[in-house]
């Protein structure tokens, strides 16, 4: 277990501004959770997933080799359905001091949309059918408390 925290301590420890010659951050993680975690033991993974990569399922599959991974796949809302149809919605990119415009009146925009986040959660479900992981999907709109004592399978408080 000292092992664990050192190597978390060491991990964030490290610079954040990324580095062209390093692996992305989900990459460098999984990599080193690898060589900390102890076989047979519980990994569980909080994340939206958005950096995975190719390259990040054989870390992936050598974990659930050996260990039981869970992915919690955490998203928001949003991602699933765009807001109610009835207008246009102001959106401020960081560093930009205008607005830009989301219109979601157009259904088909609307349906790619929610077909784009879909397919994002069904390969996530299916890297994890394919690799022996357990898949959870975590909306941030649902009570995080009661989501993870139901997949975590903690006592009642």
């Amino acid at each position: 277990m000292l092992d664990l925290i050192r190597e978390l301590l060491e991990f964030s420890a490290t610079p954040s501004a990324p580095d062209p010659a390093s692996p992305p951050s989900l990459t460098l993680a999984l990599s080193r959770l690898r060589r900390v975690v102890m076989p047979g033991s519980g990994v569980y993974l909080f994340s939206d997933f958005r950096g995975l990569e190719a390259g990040d399922h054989p870390h992936l599959t050598q974990l659930a080799r050996h260990n039981e991974v869970t992915l919690f796949f955490l998203h928001d809302p949003l991602e699933r359905a765009l807001p109610p149809a009835g207008g246009r919605y102001p959106i401020i990119a960081p560093g930009q001091s205008q607005p830009m415009w989301l219109n979601v009146e157009d259904p088909g925009i609307r349906q790619a949309h929610a077909a784009r986040f879909a397919a994002r959660q069904e390969g996530l479900r299916r890297l994890c059918h394919a690799i022996g992981a357990r898949f959870v999907s975590c909306s941030t709109d649902q009570d995080a408390p009661t989501r993870l004592q139901q997949h975590l399978r903690l006592p009642d408080p």
